[in-house]
């Protein structure tokens, strides 16, 4: 391969598995090779788990309203900076991805359940996926979400029994009826939040304890032979492994593909890592660049790398993701934000725009990089302009001198390209 396709394919790797290359990243990889890039991700370990004191440090909550948005804000921010500094760039990836797979709101949990809720998709963001939704299927956040706190065995809430089934795991093909919603509702009932503590108990008396039939099944469940058993299901590994492809690689996936993938995961015991390993292995991952648009979280990340602006931003800041239409903790309802090119629309490009231009660029910045086309595109991680692309920052950088702005014009023209728009 060419210099410029190397660098293109490396560039590929940062954004799909993390947010975006930092300075410097791509060019210092270059010599190894995406493969070798991607092979030195999935053997990163290590992650820091977030202690609520951490969060709450420096403040002082009250029990008055403004105290959870401020907490909102602090979660935001946190998450946020981990995605930025986090030391696996993978794992942060996956964390981000199942709080929009498995979705729970603000709306109707308070900021400390989700932002706990948020770490403990830290905590199984490649572990086992079973274990992963045996956990959040009693998560005080998606309890209150969908409506399983207070689900009595005798008129049980079918809300989250049905996001289970037909989101989270097995797909809306896959093979049950509406006597198994019904069922799942009530095998799935008994289980209450405490709001002051948000601790969640399980009572005996308030659940459904007699046999239920389920998907042809008919025993006296618990929670976790439940559990098992639906990911067990053929369809759970097709549907899960559809859900990621989306949203690593992109939207062809073809269903021998699928399929190739979803034995992949089965034959690891439904264990998250592997299954992300086969697929960021494949020759169809790194043929995937520019498949899908970049939400307004992975943008955002990417530009303020992009700029020299280090982290995610201050608290107070959030109203950015407002503007763009993404706000963590806060999806527009249970599926989460859609994967399609919304997000490459004027009016979204707009939004862009003038967030971008309220931000203050370093100082250091002046002295980083050169006010070039070139040098412009590599600190944004573009390598593959099209001719429209370049002929419009080689306008800039024609017309405008460099004591008038350049390399700020450069930098929000490049970061609101389709080559940088596109992930």
């Amino acid at each position: 391969m060419t210099t410029p396709e190397i660098r293109k394919q490396i560039a590929h790797v940062f954004r799909r598995c993390g947010f975006g290359p930092t300075p410097g990243a791509v060019e210092a990889w270059e010599e190894h090779g995406p493969q070798a890039l991607i092979e030195e991700l999935l053997s990163r370990e290590t992650i820091e788990y977030r202690t609520e004191a951490k969060l709450y440090d420096g403040f002082n909550l009250s029990d008055d309203d403004d105290d959870d948005y401020k907490l909102f804000e602090l979660a935001v921010a946190s998450i946020g900076n981990d995605m930025v500094h986090g030391s696996n760039p993978i794992h942060e990836r996956m964390s981000w991805y199942w709080s929009t797979h498995l979705t729970s709101s603000n709306e109707r949990a308070d900021s400390a359940m989700m932002w706990r809720q948020y770490q403990l998709f830290r905590q199984h963001a490649l572990g086992h996926f079973p274990t992963l939704m045996r956990q959040v299927t009693t998560d005080a956040a998606m309890l209150l979400y969908l409506d399983g706190a207070e689900s009595r065995g005798t008129n049980p809430n079918e809300n989250y029994a049905r996001e289970f089934l037909e989101l989270f795991t097995l797909g809306r093909n896959g093979g049950y009826t509406e006597d198994d919603v019904r069922a799942a509702a009530r095998i799935l009932s008994g289980w209450w939040v405490d709001w002051e503590t948000a601790e969640v108990h399980y009572k005996a008396e308030q659940a459904y304890t007699r046999p239920v039939t389920f998907m042809g099944e008919r025993r006296r469940w618990n929670l976790d032979e439940f559990i098992e058993f639906v990911c067990s299901r053929p369809s759970c590994a097709q549907h899960v492994t559809t859900r990621i492809y989306h949203h690593l690689v992109g939207p062809d996936l073809t269903d021998d593909r699928r399929d190739e993938l979803a034995a992949v995961f089965v034959a690891n015991g439904m264990e998250i890592k592997p299954l992300i390993a086969e697929m960021v292995r494949g020759d169809d991952f790194l043929a995937a660049t520019h498949s899908r648009a970049r939400q307004p979280v992975e943008w955002l990340i990417a530009a303020r790398q992009a700029l020299g602006l280090g982290g995610f931003f201050d608290p107070d800041e959030g109203w950015y993701l407002e503007v763009l239409g993404q706000m963590p903790f806060l999806p527009p309802n249970v599926a989460g934000w859609p994967l399609d090119h919304r997000w490459a629309s004027a009016s979204q490009i707009i939004a862009r725009t003038s967030v971008a231009m309220d931000w203050e660029m370093p100082e250091r910045l002046y002295d980083e990089i050169e006010p070039t086309v070139d040098a412009v595109l590599a600190r944004c991680g573009i390598y593959d302009p099209s001719e429209s692309t370049q002929a419009a920052l080689k306008q800039i950088e024609a017309d405008v001198s460099e004591y008038d702005g350049r390399l700020e014009l450069l930098l929000l023209t490049a970061i609101v390209t389709p080559e940088f728009t596109l992930l």
